[in-house]
């Protein structure tokens, strides 16, 4: 009998023990969720404002591709200028070949 209260006050002392180790270690894993979800939000913002960013830099780039489709091409015929020579230069030289 007494080996039965012996093993029954060791056996609880044993899950008082077990408890208090998981409640620690309860303590612990929502201490790191609470820092992962705050980490989360934070990087879901950055995000946020990465994309948004990113339609600014898309606008921009649509913008300067549109003014660049809208300045007037110009052609010209003949040759062109080499070192430093004038249109006119050029032509002289191909005439005169």
């Amino acid at each position: 009998m007494v080996l039965h209260q012996q093993l029954e006050s060791d056996h609880q002392e044993d899950l008082k023990k077990l408890n208090d180790s998981n409640k620690q270690a309860r303590a612990v894993l929502e201490k790191k969720i609470v820092a992962l979800e705050k980490k989360e939000q934070s990087a879901s913002s950055n995000m946020n404002q990465g994309t948004s960013q990113q339609a600014t830099d898309s606008q921009t780039q649509q913008s300067a591709a549109t003014t660049a489709s809208q300045v007037t091409q110009t052609t010209t015929t003949g040759a062109v200028p080499v070192n430093g020579q004038n249109q006119s230069g050029n032509v002289d030289n191909q005439q005169t070949k």
